[in-house]
């Protein structure tokens, strides 16, 4: 049986100013089998945006996610959302 794989992810991050989130937006969907990345800002203060990012593809890696966004100044708040599908 094939093991699942992520197609659906929605994550709460925490995040500098920069980069700016249609930056950020380009370079998570340059990692391998992400198609769709949407990003909201959902609060923002000085020096830190809270965002939520909901990620469509069919083999999301979260941690090639975690590592970008660790190299981007983020950081992981909480998993919201996930959805997993057999091959």
């Amino acid at each position: 049986m094939p093991e699942p794989k992520i197609r659906y992810v929605s994550i709460n991050v925490l995040k500098p100013q920069k980069p700016d989130i249609v930056e950020l937006a380009k370079k998570l969907v340059e990692l391998p089998n992400i198609m769709c990345c949407h990003i909201e800002v959902t609060e923002i203060t000085h020096a830190i945006q809270s965002v939520k990012i909901m990620l469509e593809g069919y083999e999301i890696s979260l941690g090639d996610v975690e590592e970008l966004l660790l190299k981007s100044g983020a950081s992981i708040q909480a998993v919201e959302k996930i959805m997993m599908c057999k091959s």
